[in-house]
């Protein structure tokens, strides 16, 4: 095949293959344009020649083969290679594998040469590797096309390398694109021609392919973007900061264009119903918020951002590959409420808020009680008002609701209570409900087609009764006067637990005060205190009155958290006769009675909680008194009695635990704090902060190891109590000059962290706390440490 002249393709028609190549043609391969489809691509299977003089593709070919050997892999093309050829047809060559070498060819590889050839393409895939490098001056490479577009397309990881030039004669009108995508890598020596209106390089959207031309730079690549001929799926580009040129390589800059997000572009209904379905639709848009098709199918999510309400029904739905947009139909939302803002997720793609959301109530479907009856007195009203709100099938309050609802119980009323109101704004308030039966008992409300609501328990008590005795249990909150007897269970008739947790029980007047478990089947009855709620119980019999607690059995007073009881009798006054009788005191309880008396059966006694700082007090008890108490086993903690009186304080009749607990901090408290008990010189409040059980117990081992100064920094370890009090601290000091007397003081932590530059790892061992310190130090100065307790 004889070389074509310059001058014959440079001015050639642009719908004409230029004579002399055509005549060059026919002379080399006769009957080529006739018949080859079939000489040389009938059939998949032939089995081709490595080396052949020139080739031509007309219609389609499929080239899978691998590379090396003979037949179908590596062809050596030593002739021009064509695909598509004048008048004759367009060729296609889908090429997915081997290798077509025209290194020999003068003129190289030309596409779509004009007329009926317009439209060819070859498509590269897989690992194939294309070569064409003429040997002829300027005209030599790669020539697309000359009247309409041909393509040749690499895509996912095919290379192209062309040592010669491509669009060498683009500048003559001919039609070229080169289509670059997935990861393809396009490499030639030199690219020239790449200047008219139909020549262009163009990047898949997302490719992370690449275009290296030996002969180009940065300057040479944003002059090609400017012109439009380097482009983004055939879209011109105006900001070359999408692209990115390394050495002579030019790549999308992210991938592709800036990542598209996703954005909830409408809600239909615009302001759904709670508990209703609606839709939402999320589109991907590109940075100019415009949308953008997505490659492959994504799936899309609904999260809740903001709101109270529970996000349900279908939340999730796909973004069909090559679409931009989906709609999520059958979404739920509970709560009615403004402001609720949702977040499409998926694909790993950014993602925008959505305009805050108004959810509103749906139909009227039920009742329920908003705020609830609480304790009165017979004939009182209940005070603050009942409402009852009505309600739509997920539980909010539907606005506007005006219906008549009316509420009832098994209590009897005053016939001046207003049991039938008109709801406003879906709210009916209920300001006059006075019961006048004494008991518990529970409200309803009802209304027409709706389901009706059942309150919370209250109960209706008196405010003065004769004598009251409790079988069973009763829960109390409110005040009452027990101008009789008060008895918390009563003989074989049964036990009886009274829970108070607010009010005042006042048995002052009662000539036998309170009786908790009186023998028999009372047995195990208790009275639970808590709140803020204080309770009198003195008699005005001689040494009887006061508290009676048991006779057979434990009973128990129990008093917890910030709970009070003022006693102004006696209290276990008869215990002496067998009685067994329990006070226990945990939280932060008081407790106060005019005198204490018969605590010193086997099964009488007071039992503090351990941790607790709570207090007892009886008037006529004084230090010695509740020592010997202590020493009987008649004050314990947590029931357990105890042999050390230490572990103990007595302020003037005032007994607690020494520190909330079982150390021993009421004598360090009470100045023995620097006393070394066991002669082993570790202070005693050291002894007790850092781990010893009592001051007889052997502290050797709990001094602090010290390590010199290594990596920058003194390292002090050792170990300390989990717990040791409200008001006990333990600080870790540092010096570095004993004569001046000046000490950096950091409090010992809990937690691992720094504290004023001091880096504290703390962590637990046998019960205790594990610590290591770490003073930052240089490491040729001196540094001195030491622990130093206070209360």
């Amino acid at each position: 095949m004889s070389p074509i002249p310059s001058k014959s393709i440079r001015s050639g028609s642009p719908r004409r293959f230029p004579a002399a190549l055509a005549a060059s043609l026919s002379r080399a391969c006769p009957r080529l344009l006739a018949f080859a489809a079939l000489c040389l691509f009938a059939l998949p299977g032939v089995s081709r020649a490595d080396s052949v003089g020139g080739m031509t593709v007309i219609g389609t070919e499929a080239w899978t083969s691998t590379s090396g050997g003979t037949g179908d892999g590596l062809r050596t093309v030593t002739g021009q290679m064509t695909v598509g050829w004048g008048g004759s047809g367009p060729g296609t060559l889908n090429q997915t594998a081997g290798t077509i070498d025209t290194s020999g060819a003068s003129w190289g590889t030309i596409i779509a040469q004009g007329g009926g050839a317009s439209g060819s393409t070859w498509n590269m895939s897989g690992s194939a590797i294309y070569l064409g490098n003429g040997t002829t001056g300027g005209n030599s490479g790669i020539l697309l096309g000359n009247s309409a577009h041909a393509t040749w397309t690499l895509t996912d990881s095919a290379s192209a390398s062309v040592t010669g030039l491509i669009f060498s004669n683009g500048g003559n009108g001919y039609a070229n694109h080169l289509l670059l995508s997935g990861a393809a890598t396009f490499s030639a020596t030199s690219l020239t021609g790449l200047t008219g209106a139909n020549q262009y390089i163009s990047f898949a959207t997302g490719s992370t392919a690449t275009f290296t031309a030996g002969n180009k730079t940065l300057s040479d690549y944003q002059a090609l973007v400017a012109a439009g001929n380097i482009r983004v799926d055939e879209v011109k580009q105006t900001d070359f900061s999408k692209f990115q040129v390394v050495g002579h390589t030019l790549s999308l800059s992210t991938g592709g264009s800036t990542p598209p997000h996703l954005v909830i572009t409408s809600v239909s209904p615009a302001s759904p119903t709670a508990g209703s379905t609606f839709s939402v639709t999320v589109e991907a848009q590109d940075e100019s918020n415009t949308a953008t098709n997505l490659t492959d199918a994504t799936l899309v999510t609904l999260t809740r951002k903001t709101g109270n309400g529970t996000l349900g029904g279908i939340v999730s739905d796909t973004i069909a590959a090559n679409s931009s947009s989906v709609t999520i139909s059958g979404v739920t939302y509970t709560k009615a409420e403004s402001g609720v803002v949702l977040t499409p997720d998926g694909g790993g793609l950014a993602a925008l808020d959505s305009a805050p959301i108004t959810v509103v109530p749906g139909a009227p479907a039920k009742l329920a009680f908003g705020v609830q009856p609480s304790t009165t007195s017979p004939g009182a009203a209940i005070s603050p008002a009942v409402t009852v709100l009505v309600q739509d099938a997920e539980g909010n309050t539907v606005p506007g609701d005006t219906r008549s609802v009316t509420v009832g119980s098994t209590c009897t009323f005053s016939s001046g209570s207003d049991l039938n109101n008109d709801a406003v704004d879906g709210v009916a308030t209920f300001d006059l409900i006075e019961p006048t039966t004494e008991g518990t008992y529970t409200l309803t409300a009802s209304a027409d087609s709706l389901t009706g609501a059942e309150s919370n328990p209250f109960t209706v008590g008196a405010d003065t009764v004769g004598g009251w005795t409790i079988i069973g249990t009763v829960n109390r909150s409110a005040g009452r006067t027990v101008t009789g007897q008060m008895t918390v269970g009563w003989g074989g008739t049964g036990p009886g637990t009274l829970n108070q947790t607010g009010g005042t029980i006042n048995t002052s007047g009662a000539s036998w005060g309170t009786i908790i478990a009186q023998g028999g089947g009372a047995s195990g009855s208790a009275w639970n205190m808590s709140g803020n709620a204080i309770y009198l119980g003195n008699g005005t019999t001689g040494g009887n009155s006061g508290i009676l607690l048991g006779n057979e059995a434990d009973a128990t007073w129990t008093l917890t958290d910030s709970a009070s009881a003022t006693v102004s009798g006696l209290i276990f006054s008869n215990g002496g006769n067998g009685y067994a009788n329990h006070l226990l005191l945990s939280g932060a309880a008081t407790f106060s009675a005019t005198s204490l008396v018969g605590l010193t059966g086997a099964n009488q006694y007071i039992s503090f909680a351990t941790g607790s700082t709570a207090t007892f007090t009886a008037g006529n008890m004084t230090l010695s008194d509740y020592q010997a108490l202590v020493a009987a086993g008649n004050i314990r903690v947590d029931g357990v009695v105890q042999t050390d009186f230490s572990k103990f304080q007595v302020t003037g009749n005032t007994l607690s635990l020494g520190s909330g607990g079982t150390s021993p901090y009421a004598s360090w408290a009470g100045g023995h704090a620097f006393d070394s008990l066991n002669s082993e010189g570790v202070p005693y409040g050291m002894a007790w902060l850092l781990g010893a059980a009592t001051n007889a117990s052997s502290s050797i081992g709990l001094p602090p190891t010290v390590t010199g100064a290594s990596g920058g920094f003194l390292t002090v370890h050792f170990t300390r109590v989990l717990d040791p009090g409200a008001t006990a601290k333990l600080y870790l000091e540092y010096s570095d000059d004993l004569t001046s007397g000046s000490w950096t003081s950091v409090e010992v932590p809990a937690a691992t962290g720094p504290v004023s530059g001091v880096e504290f790892t703390v962590g637990t061992s046998g019960g205790l706390y594990d610590i290591t310190a770490q003073i930052p130090m240089d490491s040729s100065a001196k540094r001195f440490a030491r622990l130093v307790a206070t209360e």
